[in-house]
Formats: structure tokens, C-alpha cells, sequence
């Protein structure tokens, strides 16, 4: 780790556009939105990605960083936050789960018949998951989503927090294999999906069950 930040130090010293380091009192000052650049990557993220201030790094105007052949890296759909084990069914034979919101469960689960479709709905979305939603991502999932068969079963497996961020997270298995690029073939997956206060769907991912 002490290699990878003595790189990452030296590549940003030779970016004189970034702020030096991280921190409140070195955020750049822009006309548009301030940016957390990833010089090994070649890349940027938003404020709302889990890798903002994180990873080796520092801020930059969006505008910058776009200027010298930056990508936005989204938030990763097709990777989760730690999840937890699926918990087993309740003794009474209810399918709801301790800590799981319903209205949330039927969200989530919707959200695989919308993304098959290939075309979502943004106003459902926070403003930063829908940058990060581009029309090439939402159709790459379209592709993969139509090969995929019906959903046999979608479970609630539990929550975790994701740098603040309530995520709940839920078991899903297609009647065939999705296989993303560079990802394995599988039919067990991982949705993730947190909403703010007014009920938008502020993070989202799927991804193969390890």
C-alpha cells in the first residue's frame, strides 16, 4: 500500500490543476461540480460514489478533468458493498424478514423488470445515480437482463451501510446465466438499493453472488 500511495504521490505532483490534498480546505474553487480525480486510473468520481476522497487521489473542477482525458467511473452497478449472508426464512413461514421494508422490497425488485426493458425511468432516480446511469450502461443491462429468464426467486438478505448510507441488499436467481464482460457466468446475484427522503433511488448495483 505504501507503493501504490508513494505512485499516486508522485503522479499527482505532476498534475498541477488537482488540489494537493484531500480535505475541506483544499477544495478547489469551480464554476461546476468538484470531483475526486484518480490519476492511476485515469478516472473521477462524484461525491456520492464510495470511493470519493478514499482512494489515492485528489479534487478537481469536472470541467478539468474532462479537459485532460478524464472518465467519470460511475457508481458501480455491476459490483456490491460488502454484503451480508441470506439470513434464513422466518419460522412462520413469512416471507417478510426482520428490518425489511416492503415498499422497498417491491422497488427493488421492479427495478430488474425496468432495466430489461431498456428504458428507465429517471425521474424515479437521484440526480447523481442518473449521471452515473448512463445509456450505454442501462443498455448493456438490457442485453444481459433478456437472456436472463425469469427471476425464480428474490429474497431480502439484509442491510449494510455504505459510508453513512443505509444500502439494503437482496438474493436474486434468474432461470439462466448472466455473464457481464470480464465477470463470471452466474444465475445467483446481489442487488443493492438505497432511496433519500423523497423516495428516489440515490444507489443501486447488481452483481454476481461470491
Amino acid at each position: 500500500m505504501k507503493n501504490l500511495l508513494t505512485a499516486a504521490g508522485v503522479l499527482l505532483a505532476a498534475l498541477p490543476w488537482l488540489a494537493p490534498a484531500a480535505g475541506a480546505a483544499t477544495l478547489p474553487k469551480c464554476s461546476g461540480r468538484v470531483v475526486w480525480v484518480m490519476p492511476p486510473q485515469k478516472a473521477y468520481v462524484l461525491n456520492n460514489n464510495p470511493l470519493y476522497g478514499k482512494k489515492p487521489g485528489s479534487y478537481a473542477c469536472e470541467s478539468k478533468a474532462i479537459a485532460h482525458g478524464y472518465h467519470m467511473r460511475p457508481l458501480n452497478i455491476m459490483r456490491p458493498a460488502q454484503h451480508t449472508a441470506s439470513p434464513r426464512p422466518p419460522a412462520n413461514g413469512s416471507t417478510s424478514v426482520a428490518g425489511e421494508n416492503p415498499d422497498l422490497t417491491k422497488l427493488a425488485r421492479a427495478q430488474i423488470d425496468i432495466f430489461r426493458t431498456g428504458k428507465i425511468d429517471r425521474s424515479m432516480y437521484g440526480q447523481q445515480l442518473n449521471a452515473a446511469l448512463t445509456d450505454t450502461i442501462v443498455t448493456q443491462w438490457s442485453r444481459l437482463l433478456a437472456v436472463s429468464g425469469n427471476v425464480t426467486a428474490f429474497n431480502y438478505a439484509g442491510a449494510t451501510n455504505l459510508s453513512g448510507l443505509p444500502v439494503a441488499q437482496y438474493n436474486v436467481t434468474f432461470e439462466h446465466p448472466i455473464q457481464p464482460p470480464n465477470m463470471t457466468s452466474t444465475n445467483q446475484w446481489i442487488e443493492s438499493i438505497a432511496v433519500d427522503q423523497s423516495g428516489k433511488v440515490i444507489y443501486l448495483t447488481f452483481a454476481p453472488k461470491t
